[in-house]
Parts: C-alpha cells; sequence; structure tokens
C-alpha cells in the first residue's frame, strides 16, 4: 500500500511541476476575486418590463388615441411625445390592426421584438419626465392621495419614475400589469451597475441556475478537460520508458496497479482545479445572493469523472503506443466520434421524432382525430389504416410550416362537435411564449375537412372551448368572448380573396367575436393556465400562482366567482370538470380542488425532477391524468383520494393524454392512440399509425449503438440535475420566447433525461478501457 500511495504521490507532484496548473489555479482564483463584489439589490421598480405588458397592441392603440381625444392621460403622453415618436407610433398601429400583416407568417419574432422594445424605451423615458404627470389630466384616474399630489421640484429621478409608473399601471390598468412595486438591480459592492433589471424576483433562481450551469460547462467541461488533457497527457508513456518503469518494478506493486494508480494520479490534477471553482462559485452565491446550493459541491466529483472518461482512452493509448502525441490525437478523434453520434442521436430525439409523434387527440363519434409535432391535424382513415391530413393549409412553404411550428408554445388542441363532424382548433399567429393572436380554423366533413379560416382572435387568447349550448369561448388576456359566427355567403368571398392571396390572409377579424365580460375586469397574464368546466360552462385560470373561477350567468355573461392564492412563484397546467379543479405545479405538486369553493381536497406530487406536461379530467371529474415531460402518465383518482403512476401496456413514453366520453384514458405514443381502462389500464382500443423508416432505423440500429456508447456530454445533464433538480431541460430555450412571460413555460418542448443511466454507461465505459489498460500492461515485456 505504501508502494501505491508513493507513486500516486509522484503522478501528482508531475503534474503540479507543470506552470500550466498554477496558471489555471491563479486565474480561476482572480476570476471569482473580480465577481464577489457582484450581487443584486432590491430597488423601486421606475420601468416597464416587457412580461408586464398585457397588450402591446392595445397599448400601442390608446396612447395614439390621445392624438383625437381632448382630455384624458392619453392626450397628455400624446403631448409629451416627439414628431418622428408620433409617426412611428402611427405607423406601427396601423400595420397591427391590419390582418394581412398580422396573418403574414414572414414576419420576423426579431421585429416583433425590437417594436416591443422601442414601446418599452418610448414609455420609461416618459416616465422620467417630470412633466409626466398632469392632476388635470389624470382627475379621471383612481389614484392614491399621495399619488395624486404634484411631485416636489427637488424628487431624485428614481423617486420620480417610481411614482409615475404606478400612475401609468392605474390609467392603462387594462393594458399593462407591473407586477412588483420593488425590481433588482446588479451592484458590484456599493455601485449599482443595471437596474432596475428586467426580470422579476421570482425568475432569479432560474436565470442563476443557468447561469452557473453555463460556467461549469464551459471553464470545467470543456477548457478545464482538456486543459487537463494537454497537462497529464505525457504522465502514462514516461511512466512506461525503459528507466522509469525498470525502477517502479523494482518494488512490490503489479503492472495494473502502477497502471491505475498513474491514472487516479492524474485526475488529481482536474479534481484541484474543480474543487477550487465550484466551492467558489458556492460560497459566492451563499453571500452575495444569499443562495444556499449545498448540491454545487456533487458537481466536484462530476467533472473528475468527465475528465476520466477522456483520459481513459488517454491513458490506454499511452501505454500502448507510449507517446502523448498520438495520445491527444486519439482523445480526439474519439471525442469527435462521441461528438458525430450524439449530433445525430440528438437530431432524432430533439427534432424529427417530436415532429412526428402526436402531440394532442381527440375522440368523437366514430370519428378519432389528432395533432402531430409539426401541428399537422390528422384523421384516422380506417380504409389506409393510417394518420391522413386534414385542414391543411395550401401553399405553405417549408420555411412557413417551420415558423408555424415553433413561433408559440400553444399547441394546437382540437375541439370536436357531438358527431365529430366538425373539427375546431387555434392557430397561433404571434410568436413566443404563453397566450397568443390566433386563427380559429374549422374542417367539416361535408367539406372533406378542408381548411376554412373562420376569423382572427381581437386579442391573445389561451384557447377555444364549447360551452353546453354549442358556442365557442375564447377565455382571452382582456376579456372573455364568443364567436359570433359567419355567414355562408361570407365564408364564400373570404375563400375566394384567400385563394387571390395565396391562402395565407385569413377572414374576418375581431368583428366575429363578442365580449361575454362586459363591466367586468378581466386581466389574465401572459403565462397563465386556462381550462374549460363544460358540465358548467365555468372558465378556470391559474393566473400568477392565484386559481380564479368566471361562471357563466343565465344571460350568458361571465362573472367573477372563487378565487385562491397558492404559489406565486410557480407556473402551472389545470384542467376542471364537473366540479373538480387539477393543478399539477411546475415543482411536481399536484392538487385537487373543489370547483365551487377551490379548496385543497388532497395533494399528491409527481416523481422526483419532473414537469407536468398536460392535466386531464375525466368527464365525472372522478379521475384525472397529469402527463410528464419524461413521458410518464401520472394517475389521480378522487374517489380513493390517491395521486399514483400508471403504466399503461407499453414501453414508448406517452405523448399526449385525454378522457373519451366515457370516462376512459385514450393516450398517444409515437404514431399510435390507445385506448385504457382506467382501473386496470387494459388496453380497449387501438390505432396504430405507419412509422416512417427513419424512426424504424432509430428503433433497431441508432437508438441501441448510442446507448451502449459513452456518453460524457449528457454529464451536462446530470449537472443540471443537481443544480435545479429537474430531469428535463427545453429543447428551445430561446429567451425571446419567454420575456413576456414570469414564470417558466410549462407547454415548451422538453427533453428527458435519466442522469442515472448516463453515469452508468460511463462509468462502465471507464471500466472497460481501464481493465484493457490493465491487462496490455500485464501481459507486455517492457
Amino acid at each position: 500500500m505504501r508502494a501505491v500511495y508513493a507513486i500516486l504521490k509522484d503522478s501528482f507532484r508531475e503534474a503540479a511541476a507543470s506552470r500550466v496548473l498554477w496558471l489555471a489555479l491563479g486565474i480561476i482564483v482572480l476570476v471569482l476575486a473580480a465577481v464577489s463584489p457582484l450581487g443584486l439589490k432590491t430597488v423601486p421598480s421606475t420601468k416597464l418590463r416587457p412580461f408586464e405588458l398585457i397588450d402591446q397592441k392595445e397599448l400601442m392603440t390608446a396612447i395614439a388615441s390621445g392624438r383625437t381625444r381632448d382630455a384624458g392621460p392619453e392626450r397628455h403622453l400624446w403631448t409629451l411625445l416627439k414628431d418622428e415618436q408620433k409617426e412611428t407610433l402611427d405607423k406601427w398601429v396601423q400595420e397591427e390592426t391590419n390582418p394581412a400583416d398580422d396573418a403574414d407568417p414572414r414576419r420576423s419574432r426579431g421585429q416583433r421584438f425590437r417594436r416591443q422594445d422601442q414601446l418599452l424605451s418610448t414609455v420609461n423615458t416618459m416616465l422620467e419626465m417630470p412633466e409626466f404627470y398632469s392632476a388635470e389630466a389624470w382627475k379621471d384616474v383612481e389614484l392614491p392621495e399621495d399619488l395624486r399630489a404634484p411631485d416636489p421640484a427637488d424628487l431624485k429621478k428614481e423617486e420620480r419614475s417610481a411614482r409615475n409608473l404606478k400612475r401609468f399601471k392605474a390609467a392603462f390598468a387594462s393594458y399593462v400589469n407591473v407586477q412588483d412595486e420593488a425590481s433588482l438591480a446588479l451592484s458590484y459592492g456599493t455601485l449599482t451597475m443595471f437596474g432596475p433589471l428586467r426580470i422579476s424576483q421570482s425568475q432569479v433562481g432560474r436565470i442563476v441556475d443557468e447561469i452557473i450551469i453555463g460556467v461549469l460547462s464551459v471553464f470545467l467541461g470543456f477548457f478545464g478537460v482538456f486543459g487537463s488533457l494537454l497537462i497529464t497527457a505525457p504522465m502514462i508513456p514516461r511512466t512506461f520508458e525503459p528507466g522509469e518503469i525498470s525502477l517502479l518494478l523494482s518494488k512490490p506493486v503489479r503492472r495494473a496497479t502502477i497502471f491505475v494508480t498513474k491514472f487516479a494520479g492524474g485526475c488529481a490534477f482536474t479534481l484541484l482545479c474543480a474543487t477550487v471553482l465550484v466551492t467558489g462559485i458556492w460560497i459566492l452565491l451563499w453571500f452575495r445572493l444569499d443562495l444556499w446550493r449545498p448540491e454545487l459541491l456533487y458537481c466536484i466529483p462530476l467533472y473528475v469523472f468527465l475528465f476520466a472518461i477522456y483520459y481513459s482512452v488517454s491513458a490506454m493509448a499511452g501505454a500502448i503506443w507510449r507517446n502523448p502525441i498520438v495520445s491527444l490525437i486519439l482523445v480526439v478523434v474519439f471525442w469527435v466520434c462521441l461528438m458525430t453520434a450524439g449530433a445525430v442521436n440528438t437530431f432524432m430525439v430533439n427534432v424529427y421524432l417530436p415532429s412526428s409523434q402526436l402531440t394532442d387527440v381527440a375522440m368523437s363519434g366514430d370519428q378519432t382525430f389528432a395533432v402531430d409535432g409539426s401541428r399537422t391535424i390528422l384523421r384516422w382513415d380506417s380504409t389506409l389504416n393510417d394518420w391522413a391530413p386534414i385542414m391543411e393549409q395550401p401553399n405553405l412553404n417549408a420555411m412557413q410550416a417551420m415558423m408555424r411550428a415553433t413561433q408559440s408554445s400553444i399547441r394546437p388542441r382540437l375541439l370536436l362537435n357531438a358527431d365529430g363532424t366538425t373539427v375546431h382548433s387555434l392557430q397561433p399567429e404571434t410568436p413566443g411564449g404563453g397566450a397568443a393572436v390566433s386563427s380559429l380554423i374549422r374542417g367539416a366533413s361535408e367539406g372533406n375537412f378542408q381548411r376554412e379560416v373562420e376569423g382572427t382572435t381581437p386579442e391573445p387568447v389561451f384557447g377555444v372551448f364549447q360551452a353546453k349550448n354549442g358556442d365557442l369561448i375564447f377565455p382571452a388576456t382582456r376579456n372573455i368572448y364568443r364567436f359570433t359566427g359567419v355567414a355562408a355567403e361570407t365564408r364564400d368571398v373570404m375563400r375566394s380573396i384567400r385563394g387571390m392571396f395565396g391562402n395565407v390572409i385569413p377572414s374576418n377579424s375581431s368583428r366575429s367575436f363578442e365580449s361575454l365580460a362586459k363591466g367586468q375586469k378581466v386581466n389574465f397574464r401572459l403565462d397563465a393556465a386556462v381550462t374549460f368546466d363544460t358540465s358548467s360552462d365555468t372558465i378556470v385560470a391559474w393566473n400568477g400562482g392565484n386559481v380564479n373561477a368566471w361562471k357563466r350567468n343565465e344571460e350568458g355573461q361571465y362573472l367573477p366567482g372563487a378565487q385562491r392564492e397558492i404559489d406565486r412563484s410557480q407556473s402551472a397546467l389545470i384542467a376542471a370538470n364537473s366540479g373538480r379543479v387539477l393543478c399539477a405545479l411546475a415543482d411536481g405538486r399536484v392538487f385537487m380542488l373543489n370547483g365551487e369553493t377551490l379548496e385543497t381536497q388532497f395533494e399528491g406530487r409527481l416523481p422526483e425532477g419532473d414537469k407536468p406536461k398536460a392535466v386531464e379530467l375525466s368527464p365525472d371529474g372522478a379521475r384525472g391524468a397529469v402527463l410528464t415531460h419524461s413521458g410518464k402518465m401520472i394517475g389521480v383518482d378522487e374517489t380513493a383520494k390517491t395521486v399514483q403512476q400508471l403504466k399503461p401496456p407499453f414501453s414508448s413514453p406517452v405523448s399526449a393524454i385525454r378522457f373519451d366520453s366515457g370516462n376512459q384514458l385514450v393516450v398517444a405514443s409515437r404514431r399510435k392512440v390507445v385506448t385504457l381502462d382506467f382501473a386496470t389500464m387494459n388496453v380497449v382500443n387501438q390505432k396504430q399509425g405507419k412509422q416512417e423508416w427513419p424512426v424504424q432505423a432509430y428503433d433497431l440500429a441508432i437508438g441501441p449503438i448510442y446507448r451502449i456508447l459513452p456518453k460524457p456530454g449528457e454529464l451536462d445533464f446530470a449537472v443540471r440535475y443537481l443544480v435545479t433538480g429537474e430531469k428535463t431541460v427545453v429543447i428551445d430555450n430561446d429567451e425571446s420566447r419567454n420575456r413576456n412571460t414570469v414564470t417558466e413555460d410549462l407547454q415548451q418542448n422538453r427533453i428527458a433525461f435519466d442522469p442515472w443511466s448516463s453515469l452508468a454507461s460511463n462509468l462502465g465505459f471507464i471500466a472497460v478501457i481501464l481493465l484493457a489498460g490493465c491487462l496490455y500492461t500485464a501481459r507486455s515485456d517492457f
């Protein structure tokens, strides 16, 4: 044992003799010292932020209306604008109110967000003006007495902006929703560098987690690993040089032990650097941001493990060829091969398979409909024994199809009539997460389910639902609408007009939508989750941590009902039916609520690290199901008051769930739709669509081969699991999708991973390579 310790100590000394080690440690210490004064401090909210815009279009319209008004905040703000700002605002309003522009799929997401940034900049600049507030202009606006009084002349700019923001919120409450009276600013010691930041306090944890994961991935996962390889690559070849190996073999130690001990000594180099960096980050988070994250320390052995994967290849190559250059070349070739295999697997798992699998399913009468990941609406054709596309948009090129599939996180949900002869769905027309301005599309059996665009919603909506009397109900951010319909003659005229313009222009706009919340203040955030209880026509929403119910009276109007706060920091998905409400929160909690009082009846949890993807309740409200992003189903039994995992009789992940009219659970997996008995999970009915050859190739070859290969790239997922506790990661983590939301978007596409299976496959690879190295050194003649 003493000989082994001596070899290990010599290996570490050999690595420590390199100046690169001390240079790397010095850089790490300097970087940690440089960022240690960084912190976040609370400051008054002085600016309007993107996620606080409820309706950008209507806010622009309201301010532009000041041109024709005689008084009021709109008129006063209009007079504060410069001539070029007035012209720009008029142009924006004209473009936003033009249906052709609303539906143009070629309009880039960046253009919309640049317009949003310019609008926010204009408003925030006016908030700083001493002349922003006029008692005469705000006389009809409900304000607290301290805000109604004029501002003192010596008031600081930040205090004036904070007061003006509250006045702006009161005047335009239908279009903005200022989340907090306090914001966050980035500080460096006692100096405020930037602020207020365009994030809410509830977003700090998520943003810090992403920064930590990125820093560790770059500095340890890439530069750390390959920097360590450059230093440790000569250790094994030098060990088996004639003079060196003769001295070592003179000691009572086996050759295999020498090989493994030298390997462990090389890993000590990475252990030292990883310990300094991760421990430093952990201490800074604790003292500067008051974030206690002891799980970060588990990242130290994890990144040593990542280095060991590549170093095992370097060590074995060094023992065979005794040349550090050859060792490094083979490691690079090994890395390229793994990167190629990972890229192919990632494309199949993240792009191709999600685009072909079913994301929604609905059954009515003898008809079965579905939607796949490319947002194509499908109908089961019994003659073809396969899914046939319906309601396709003519003249839709590949670029437009891709934009349709990615521009909003709202999944097209199918709405069927009683006999399945008519299908309605929403096509989002605006980018980003949360609610979206959408076109209502329709297909009917008498027209062979050809696509008909009925109209475009007047504002962002959360879905379309059907009331008991057949009305189509649209919960929106500021109102609740009923679709009044389109006359047959009008539909024929609009069909002809759309044909002249390539069928990309929608039909009638807001004139086909009637308000059902007249006189009531509807204020749903863009990241709200909204559902519909078909038994009572009640709308239930998870709105910023509050559960709100809106009930329909005998006149068909909607009035606010029960309300309850659960957790303002969490996003959630909900379902309602027969007087019960099922909520699944982002942190894994599941609640069954009473639909009348919104009191908790019982609760449970999702599997650790899972997040909800869809929530459904049976028509009788007695059974519920939660689909997670990892493809697992969680059953909720109202009678037994239980929440437990459901195991369908197939191995492929579930991609969509629904309950049919008989309270049976309908699930989709790949291109297959299976009706299951909820209690026994026995198959009642099944429709298996045909799989394309790339999917078969993945199942038979690509997937199995990738599973047996080492997967060092997936250790980043393990880091994410250690830092956040999540076992899923958003595929398209484009921040522009979430800039209008406060909480995370649970409907964004995610990939699921199992950190333990990845660790097992990588550990197996290291063991095999080290075993081969031990056998080679034991049988070789040095």
